[in-house]
């Protein structure tokens, strides 16, 4: 196994603050993801895609940011 955590903690189950910048947003995201997934093929290949939903009723913005291990580009 490549994965440097050997002992996987427990997921953390609260959602990240909103009111964080997008900037400590995705760096408390990327953080929660270290903890359970590091490895050398991850430094190279994982990246961080940020997505974000508007509300058309209160026109809230929803942000998230998730891994991905690979991104499909037109030819």
């Amino acid at each position: 196994d490549v994965n440097r955590v050997t002992t996987k903690p427990k997921p953390i189950l609260t959602e990240i603050d909103d009111t964080l910048s997008d900037s400590a947003a995705a760096a408390e995201a990327w953080a929660r993801y270290l903890r359970m997934e590091d490895s050398r093929v991850g430094d190279i290949f994982v990246g961080q895609l940020k997505s974000t939903l508007r509300c058309t009723h209160c026109h809230h913005d929803s942000v998230t940011f998730d891994p991905f291990w690979d991104l499909s580009l037109p030819l």
